[in-house]
């Protein structure tokens, strides 16, 4: 019979999604041992065709919290790597119960003194929503082993394209992370980090910087949503700015997180006071937002990918829609760029229809 918990364990918990929302229920380990399975009397019970009726169990020993496979069909994994015997856990591993996910927390300023959570997960096999070694990210993060490459940002308006700007773009560089930014920064959702690593990647990218082949580089940097309504966005860019005071800064803005005309006002403001532009990343490629282009005005606004790709041979009506948002972008004093350009008939026609600026491969990979 499962007993009270020894001083340590109610700091520890378990997190998942356990049913189809988007809610994460926390689970906390109120006592040892604790047993995982389908079966109505496990302290954790998940309604899975693939979990069996006794399928794991968690305890308590010395200080160490163990988990082990109790013969299950379909197995118990930590962090991808199924186990055998007992395994000891740490904060920030990933679990499987067969397909339910879930994740160590060590948080002893949420100890809970509560029952267990008991809901039943979805039927369905349950996605990958989080990302083993979690003290890799924090290690990377802290130490910045952070890589950038450059994209160059070339002018369609003057003769032989001029690079007008460069666009920084990381990736990590620490094992046992993904290298990917677009994977990297789902590990840092699952992580409550998405706003520190969008800071770490600026500051990278701004240290590197000074090489590139200009006096005074003009350098596009990433935002990340969660970043627009906080104070420590502009505390950010103001640091980069001693640090780099010969580098001028584009702060891209993605279309998304542009919903709220006061607060993008307030920002263009403060970011004209601080002499850093702006620009709205990936229009085009969800809903156009065409009165905040009105209302808060960027700098510079950047056509997503969909809109150029395929352009020369689309049908004549997408092309006379883009020459139409491109000359209204120019008559609000709005410099368009294309992105994504990759083929030469992609150049041609974006120079026709009016961009003022260009980027993707046919300018230059990112390097």
């Amino acid at each position: 019979m499962p007993g009270p918990p020894p001083p340590g364990l109610q700091e520890w918990l378990l997190e998942g999604y356990l049913d189809a929302t988007d809610r994460v229920v926390r689970v906390p380990l109120h006592v040892s041992p604790f047993r995982v399975g389908r079966a109505p009397d496990m302290e954790l019970r998940l309604a899975l065709d693939e979990v069996s009726g006794r399928h794991a169990v968690l305890t308590w020993d010395q200080g160490r919290l163990l988990l082990r496979d109790l013969g299950s069909t379909n197995g118990t994994f930590v962090n991808r790597r199924r186990i055998e015997g007992d395994t000891e856990l740490s904060d920030g591993d990933v679990l499987h119960f067969a397909t339910a996910e879930l994740r160590v927390v060590y948080a002893p300023e949420l100890a809970l003194d509560r029952p267990t959570v008991t809901r039943s997960v979805a039927q369905d096999e349950l996605p990958l929503r989080y990302f083993p070694n979690a003290s890799a990210f924090h290690e990377m993060l802290a130490r910045r082993a952070l890589s950038v490459r450059f994209q160059p940002i070339v002018r369609l308006d003057v003769p032989g394209l001029p690079v007008a700007a460069w666009e920084a773009l990381g990736r990590a560089d620490h094992p046992g992370v993904p290298q990917s930014v677009g994977e990297l920064f789902r590990m840092a959702a699952t992580l409550s980090s998405a706003a520190a690593l969008s800071r770490a990647l600026r500051e990278v990218a701004v240290a590197r910087a000074t090489d590139l082949p200009a006096l005074s580089p003009v350098l596009f940097v990433n935002t990340h949503p969660e970043e627009t309504a906080t104070p420590e966005l502009l505390a950010s860019l103001d640091l980069l700015r001693e640090r780099a005071p010969a580098v001028r800064l584009v702060l891209e803005i993605h279309e998304r997180a542009v919903t709220d005309l006061p607060r993008m006002r307030a920002l263009a403001q403060s970011l004209a006071e601080r002499g850093v532009g702006l620009a709205y990343d990936d229009f085009g490629a969800g809903q156009a937002r065409l009165l905040e282009l009105v209302e808060a005005p960027p700098a510079v606004l950047k056509f997503d990918r969909s809109l150029v790709a395929g352009l020369p041979q689309a049908p004549p009506a997408r092309r006379q829609l883009v020459q139409a948002l491109v000359r209204m972008t120019r008559e609000l004093g709005i410099e368009a760029l294309a992105e994504g350009v990759e083929t030469e008939d992609e150049a041609a026609l974006c120079a026709d229809l009016g961009f003022h600026l260009g980027q993707g491969w046919h300018y230059g990979r990112p390097a």
